[in-house]
């Protein structure tokens, strides 16, 4: 039964993380969530460092049934060794932790980064797409070194690759496209018609609880909710905040050499190659979902993000 089922959240203090958190307490399942950037909320939390392979021994709660793996380190400008220290390190710790205490399925949310440059384009299947472990940025090739120790680890799991989300409190994908579309720095790199898949924040629980329920699936899965073009996605941005799309087209601009590389790279990418990432293995194991449109998820972040700028 689900009420007496225990699960332990990593990351619950980051987008992600939240959502799967908050999603699985309403539909009654026993959660406990391990924040880092914040102090705990209630009894509910803990605050570890999993960089420390001691940290978690201090957990009193548990044992847990199920393990959603979310904390990570995204940010672009920190030093390898440190991308490594979390994002490897501390899945490495986890696992030990969750082998040991016999957690009956591991679920690691990972990232389609793993792809490496493959990530860009079409079609990236998980069974056609290799895995990039030795080239790529940091938090690439951090993630893709995770997901072979979960594989690894003798305990049932599911990796979940995540594209880019889109919705309240998305640390990327929407700060980058509103900020470029107020300062006059978006550009099209190309037509903009090749498909994005994403994740939306109000799906990110409900397919999460699926998984739970179905089970481990054993495999990686691109954990998308939609697949829609770069055009679309930025026109309703721009339509959420009642201005023009701007028509500039692609150049070297002044960003990409003034410590905005990741947000120059992720409008180059999208407008020019797409990143579509089917989701037919995701399909297959959780059968029908029924999905918030993509659109609500937008309207979400451009409302977040003027709430966010008012009260500061």
């Amino acid at each position: 039964m689900k009420e007496s089922m225990k699960v332990l959240v990593t990351g619950a203090d980051g987008c992600v993380g939240g959502a799967i958190a908050e999603q699985l307490r309403s539909s009654g399942y026993e959660v406990h969530g391990l924040v880092y950037g914040r102090d705990p909320i209630d009894a509910q939390e803990s605050r570890l460092d999993l960089r420390d392979p001691a940290a978690l021994s201090t957990l009193q709660a548990g044992p847990f049934d199920v393990v959603f793996h979310a904390a990570a380190n995204v940010d672009p400008t920190i030093p390898a060794k440190a991308m490594f220290d979390i994002n490897l390190g501390g899945t490495i710790n986890v696992l030990r932790w969750a082998k040991q205490h016999g957690c009956s399925h591991f679920v690691q949310i990972s990232s389609v980064s793993v792809y490496g440059n493959k990530a860009r384009g079409s079609n990236r299947t998980e069974a056609s797409t290799a895995r990039s472990r030795r080239v790529g940025l940091p938090y690439s090739r951090s993630k893709a070194a995770a997901e072979i120790e979960v594989e690894q680890s003798g305990i049932p799991y599911t990796i979940l690759r995540l594209p880019m989300v889109i919705g309240k409190g998305d640390a990327l994908a929407s700060p980058t496209v509103i900020d470029a579309i107020r300062d006059g720095s978006f550009f099209m790199a190309g037509s903009g018609n090749k498909l994005c898949s994403v994740m939306t924040v109000p799906n990110i629980g409900p397919f999460a609880e699926h998984v739970l329920r179905r089970g481990p699936s054993g495999c990686a899965l691109n954990f998308a909710d939609h697949h829609v073009s770069w055009q679309e996605i930025a026109q309703k941005y721009a339509d959420e905040m009642a201005t023009e799309l701007p028509s500039k087209r692609f150049s070297w601009p002044k960003g990409f050499l003034s410590g905005r590389a990741t947000q120059w790279l992720l409008l180059w990418s999208c407008s020019k190659s797409g990143g579509h990432f089917p989701t037919d293995e995701l399909e297959f194991h959780l059968g029908p979902m029924r999905t918030v449109r993509w659109q609500r998820a937008v309207a979400d972040a451009v409302s977040n993000y003027r709430n966010s700028a008012s009260s500061s």
